[in-house]
């Protein structure tokens, strides 16, 4: 089951436009951003991927008197940016960045010691302590 989260692009954009959202929803597989774009046409729609790590999404002005659109946001960590895919369907942009597979850290080696009270001098006690 996907989680799905609305963002407000108002907040981490720039815009020529007040119409138009931006939806992100997580799968384990990867992330879907989805922007409502009512009334483009695919030909008018300029997708781009920047420094490996932005999204940059501009379209020309749009019919009916609406200005273009402008929005660039940061790609989560750890996304394979050369398998990204986008589609244009009934006026919305679905773009799918694949997720990385988890990095495995290796094991992290730990020792074990016994400290006998006996081989510490008498004056320094104080800093032994037995383990329950």
């Amino acid at each position: 089951m996907a989680a799905f989260l609305v963002m407000d692009a108002s907040r981490w954009s720039s815009s020529f436009s007040n119409h138009s959202h931006i939806d992100w929803a997580v799968t384990p597989e990867a992330y879907i951003f989805s922007a409502s774009l009512p009334g483009a046409r695919k030909e008018e729609i300029t997708l781009g991927i920047e420094d490996s790590q932005y999204v940059c999404i501009e379209t020309e002005s749009i019919g009916g008197g609406r200005r273009g659109l402008w929005r660039k946001f940061r790609l989560p960590d750890r996304v394979d940016v050369a398998r990204v895919s986008a589609e244009f369907r009934n006026g919305v942009l679905s773009i799918t960045v694949p997720r990385l597979a988890p990095v495995a850290l290796p094991p992290v080696p730990t020792t074990r010691f016994r400290v006998d009270p006996g081989d510490v001098a008498a004056d320094n006690h104080h800093a032994v302590a037995r383990a329950a």
